[in-house]
């Protein structure tokens, strides 16, 4: 029995490691719903058809429980060039303040909310989650 290379067995283990990720660093739906709803930093979590802004892999909808009940809605795009384009989109609306992309996922909060000081802490509990 011939001994693999050490070099093919590393290749083989980042495939098995990325595969179980989910992807090449990609962010699905589920995984930013658990992760929200286990921070205990949000409430009204919804998804899916329940959310108004998503990306072609879905979205998530939720109030922060801070003082200001700030709504952050996570778009979640197929890949990174279609989270640069729903960013550059929510920017354009007018409709969100504070758009932030990472991977294939772009987290915005409403306009009504641009003043609030609960922007940051919400957006660091996403954060963690992508």
């Amino acid at each position: 029995m011939r001994r693999l290379p050490s070099v093919a067995l590393l290749v083989v283990a980042t495939v098995l490691v990325a595969a179980a990720c989910g992807g090449a660093g990609k962010v699905s739906e589920d995984h930013v719903s658990s992760c929200m709803q286990d921070s205990g930093k949000f409430r009204h979590i919804q998804t899916g058809s329940q959310v108004q802004y998503t990306g072609s892999e879905g979205g998530v909808q939720a109030v922060y429980t801070g003082p200001d009940g700030v709504t952050v809605n996570v778009l979640i795009g197929q890949d990174a060039g279609e989270a640069s384009n729903l960013k550059n989109n929510l920017s354009e609306s007018g409709v969100f303040t504070d758009v932030n992309s990472h991977r294939n996922v772009v987290y915005a909060v409403p306009s009504s909310f641009k003043d609030s000081s609960d922007i940051q802490p919400a957006y660091d509990v996403v954060k963690s989650c992508l």
